[in-house]
Formats: C-alpha cells, structure tokens, sequence
C-alpha cells in the first residue's frame, strides 16, 4: 500500500447452485433419480451452459410431487445441488 504496508488479498468462495427439475417421470424413469438423491453421497455433474469444466456436487434439496393421470402415477421432480471443493 501507499504507507508501505503488505497488502493482503483475500478470496472468498461461493459454492454454486445447480437446480434441475423433470415433469411427468415414470416410476421406472423416478426411481434412479430417487436412488441417487437419497444416498447423499458426491457426483460428478457438468453443466455446459455455465462452463465445460465438472465440478463435484451434492444434493441439498430434492422435492417430489407425485401425480395420477389417466391412471398412471407419474412424478415431478426438483432437485438441487451445491458444489464442493
């Protein structure tokens, strides 16, 4: 600095946050997603939209509606990432 002092510089890290949401999943189409999501361990995901690179994820937040159609159970599903390091 002017006074000849060390200057130090600090980072701050902000885990990113990936929301992906499927409407009208079959019980065999849910129960993969369901699988994944409730053993809450790491995964690798890449979303090409924000950068190339993958980043290791857990899931934070997984919301189910499900819903009857002309006779079939069909599931919506919401569900939220956050990034680790």
């Amino acid at each position: 600095m002017a006074d000849g002092s060390a200057r130090g510089v600090t980072k701050r890290y902000h885990p990113q946050t990936f929301s992906l949401s499927w409407e009208q999943l079959t019980a065999a189409e849910y129960a993969p997603i369901e699988t994944e999501a409730r053993r809450n361990v790491r995964l690798h995901y890449q979303n090409n939209y924000f950068s190339a690179a993958w980043a290791w994820v857990r899931v934070t937040s997984f919301r189910v509606n499900p819903v009857v159609y002309l006779g079939t159970m069909l599931f919506s599903v919401q569900l939220e990432f956050q990034e680790e390091l």
